[in-house]
């Protein structure tokens, strides 16, 4: 009797250690609820286990928005970036690269463009949040994107550069990111909702 118990034990251990190895190794998709699939592309003295794009942030229009955010831990620059490659849009029929974001103290946030999956980022300068925005609420932003070319990639960056705090966590909520028409019309666009 007293070994069959032993043996239950045993079992119901290595059950529970299974459970949770199993658990760890695979961790659900961080950016589920999003109408498009990002991915790190850049991250500048942060881990990776120090930085993360979630879903369903509790807040913006829609009592939702995207987070993207790190941990500030080294007194040196910190930087990442984000990008779907879920585009293919002209700029000829839309034009007009459009965001909504709040940020925290001590980071810029920028929202650009790539024209290949590959191509490095382009940030116009009417899509950069300062750090002396910061806290100030939610800001829409847009610039208008040269004509002739076709946007194949979005990108995010955040970074607490030049402040280079080391404490804290640095975080932008992303209320929704399109590219439209002059009229309005959206051809492509990124509203960081939907169920989890």
């Amino acid at each position: 009797m007293k070994r069959k118990y032993s043996l239950f034990l045993a079992s119901l251990v290595l059950a529970t250690l299974l459970a949770v190895l199993l658990f760890t190794a695979v961790s659900p998709a961080p950016v589920s609820a999003f109408d498009h699939a990002w991915a790190n592309y850049l991250s500048t003295n942060v881990a990776a286990a120090e930085r993360g794009l979630w879903d369903d942030a509790p807040a913006g229009v829609a009592s939702e928005a995207g987070l993207l955010w790190f941990v500030n831990n080294q007194n040196l620059d910190e930087t990442v970036g984000y990008k779907t490659t879920e585009v293919n849009i002209s700029t000829n029929a839309f034009p007009i690269l459009r965001a909504r974001a709040d940020i925290t103290d001590g980071m810029d946030f920028k929202v650009g463009y790539a024209t290949s999956a590959t191509a490095p980022c382009k940030f116009p300068a009417a899509l950069v949040w300062p750090n002396a925005q910061a806290n100030g609420g939610y800001a829409t932003k847009s610039a208008t994107l040269p004509a002739n070319i076709t946007v194949k990639a979005i990108c995010i960056w955040l970074t607490d550069n030049t402040d280079a705090i080391n404490f804290g966590r640095t975080a932008a909520l992303i209320d929704y990111i399109e590219l439209r028409s002059g009229a309005g019309a959206l051809g492509w666009w990124e509203d960081f909702a939907g169920s989890p």
